[in-house]
């Protein structure tokens, strides 16, 4: 066994203090994510200095590494997943109990990293919902250390001296291609372990150049203090709009590798890590890591507004509380090898490993148990997901082939284009029918993320891009006579980030410190805007511009399906925001269109007139006869998409473009 030093302890204390406020909302500390970073380099370099040691003195055996992999981690690991499936049971929807079963089955197989890089984004807005969410570090580190140590074994016996070089060679590798996956495809290079082994290689190069020789542990003030700031100061300036991981993931991973070769108890920052209450935290790091998630996540299930930090602060503590008894009475008997044998231990892995299976599949096939609450509001919920993935295949062709969808009948001229964003898109499915209807053709140009606006010069990008085709079509007079345009005008000229003032906030209104756009960046995309819808107007275009539709603050079916589920019925307000919360965000995207002027090619078309003050007094609705009218916080869904179309094919009518008919009912 290696020597135990206090100050990784404390290290362990300084990340998963990190990642608990992180999750608990608290926006001091948007970079809190980084903790895991820290996590993965001690893990790497404590295994592998663990494994060089056996090597070194003839101990090292493959079933003695995994015994003690499986003592020291699955004992605190399956006794928190139990609680929180007892939970689970009793407090989710059959949604979400499918949902977390899913992630549950996975995770007994250690893989659930893959499961959530299918079904979530960790900086998504509903990750905070998610109790295993967490779990996915888990996985890479079993992922990582079922390759690792045979690897390491078979260049310690033939070629130890290439055992350095071959580990730095593969971090490279790894650092290289996350750097560029996490441009391409941000999830992939968050969740999967090809792009995480290079976090976990930085300690175990460190533990190799150690014991080999060409680095000593011992005390060195300077790179002490160095290695710490490089640690702290991600923690309170990286936010989720740092690629992660990307090249500034590697300040915390050298800071922390600088913290694990000088910062001993003999200078100031290893006498501060080593400190009683750093290595008391540190100590329970691990069961405190596992139980915080999941009594976020089911605070956040069992409340219909999201929890003020000081709640979430409260609950961390408690987290802390279930941490030490997990230590005291799970984690620390499990690890002495005179409780349970090898044999007995293995056995109890594989049992409970199936029977968490057994329960996920289950749940699954009985759609989590539905049976207990039948209710449409669940049965819209799951329908909305599948809404906020139509436009999915139409934004891979526009990018990938330039070609637009077809809206309404596929052949045929297009007399119509739909041109924005995802809220843009929102529209499609019902545009489409109405164009359906009307026996006429449409294309559909919107794409995610991507303003209808003339695009910034030297900007790249799939936005840009795609953008650029689109004004070039204009100016050679090939895009159809009548262009829909909308997309997220109060996130454009607000910020983002909303907060309802009644407990509803999106999860970037959580963590940023943004207060709003300076005017020079205000000012800047008014010039865009009405340089842009100039540009179509000028081309002879007739231009319908949808205005800003409410935010809501919460993921509305789920907000339904919970009020429906906690409440037995549902209000006309549930789920909505007040009109003067509307007014309020949408200021000063309304004074941007409306510095647009008249025109008598121009149209606007008002959500608020549809939503707000009609359905529910003083609010701006959600619902409509417990059908939602949104996918989730900002998006309508195609129920509420077909009011809009409704009033867009009026407007039309009554410039004689267009038969007034609505589209047809979809989901």
């Amino acid at each position: 066994m290696i020597a135990y030093r206090p100050e990784i302890d404390g290290l362990r204390a300084v990340a998963v203090t990190s990642v608990i406020l992180f999750h608990a909302g608290l926006a001091g500390v948007p970079g809190g994510f980084i903790g895991v970073d820290i996590f993965f380099v001690i893990s790497g370099f404590l295994i592998t200095s663990i494994i060089l040691r056996g090597l070194s003195d003839g101990t090292f055996t493959f079933l003695g590494f995994y015994e003690r992999r499986v003592r020291r981690i699955l004992p605190a690991l399956f006794a928190i997943l139990i609680v929180t499936t007892l939970f689970a049971v009793l407090w989710l929807s059959p949604v979400d109990l499918m949902d977390y079963a899913g992630s549950a089955r996975y995770l007994a197989a250690f893989v659930s990293n893959y499961y959530f890089f299918k079904t979530s984004d960790y900086f998504g807005r509903e990750a905070d919902l998610q109790p295993l969410l967490h779990t996915w570090s888990l996985s890479v580190e079993e992922q990582y250390y079922l390759v690792f140590p045979p690897l390491a074994y078979l260049i310690w016996r033939y070629a130890p001296r290439v055992l350095l070089p071959v580990l730095l060679v593969i971090l490279a590798a790894s650092y290289g291609a996350a750097c560029i996956k996490v441009l391409d495809n941000p999830n992939a290079a968050f969740f999967l372990v090809q792009y995480r082994i290079f976090e976990l290689l930085a300690g175990a190069a460190t533990a190799v150049a150690v014991h080999e020789g060409p680095l000593a542990i011992r005390p060195r003030a300077a790179t002490a203090l160095i290695g710490l700031l490089m640690v702290l100061l991600p923690v309170f300036l990286f936010s989720e709009e740092t690629p992660t991981p990307g090249p500034m993931a590697m300040i915390p991973i050298l800071g922390t590798v600088l913290l694990l070769v000088s910062a001993t108890p003999q200078t100031q920052v290893g006498w501060l890590l080593a400190s009683r209450p750093f290595v008391g935290i540190g100590l329970i790091s691990y069961s405190a890591y596992l139980w915080h998630q999941p009594v976020f996540a089911l605070a956040r299930h069992r409340s219909l507004v999201e929890h003020p930090v000081e709640v979430f602060l409260a609950l961390a503590l408690l987290s802390l509380a279930l941490a030490y008894l997990t230590w005291r009475f799970i984690e620390q008997p499990f690890r002495r090898k005179t409780f349970w044998t090898r044999p007995a231990i293995f056995r109890w892995a594989v049992v409970v490993s199936l029977a968490i299976i057994v329960f996920g599949v289950a749940a699954k096939q009985t759609a989590g148990w539905l049976g207990r609450d039948p209710s449409p509001a669940w049965l819209a919920f799951q329908a909305s997901r599948q809404e906020r993935d139509r436009n999915i295949p139409c934004w891979n062709a526009l990018e990938k082939q330039g070609e637009a969808c077809r809206l309404g009948l596929p052949n045929g001229p297009p007399t119509l284009a739909l041109i924005g964003d995802s809220h843009a898109g929102a529209l499609s499915d019902s545009l489409n029918n109405w164009l359906t209807r009307e026996g006429r053709s449409g294309i559909d140009l919107n794409f995610k993320g991507c303003p209808p606006l003339l695009p910034d010069d030297g900007v790249m990008g799939a936005c840009a891009e795609v953008r650029k085709r689109v004004f070039r079509d204009l100016a050679d007079s090939k895009l159809p006579s009548v262009l829909i345009v909308h997309a997220a005008w109060s996130s454009l000229f607000a910020g983002p980030g909303f907060d309802n003032g009644e407990g509803g906030r999106d999860r970037t209104a959580r963590m940023s410190r943004q207060t709003g756009l300076s005017e020079g960046v205000l000012k800047e995309r008014i010039d865009r805007l009405s340089a842009s819808i100039g540009v179509m107007l000028n081309a002879g275009h007739t231009v319908v511009i949808v205005d800003p539709v409410p935010e809501m603050g919460w993921q509305v079916p789920r907000q339904l399906g919970k009020a429906h589920y906690l409440n037995g019925k549902l209000q006309p307000s549930d789920a909505s925001i007040s009109h003067a919360a509307f007014k309020t965000r949408s200021t000063p995207a309304m004074s941007a269109l409306g510095s647009l002027g008249a025109h008598e090619r121009l149209i606007r078309v008002s959500p608020e007139a549809i939503l707000c003050n009609t359905i529910a007094p003083s609010r701006c609705a959600a619902h409509h006869d417990g059908v939602a009218l949104y996918s989730d916080d900002d998006h309508l869904s195609n129920a509420g998409a077909r009011l809009v179309v409704e009033r867009i094919a009026a407007e039309l009518a009554a410039k004689g473009m267009a038969r007034s008919s609505p589209a047809p009912e979809t989901r």
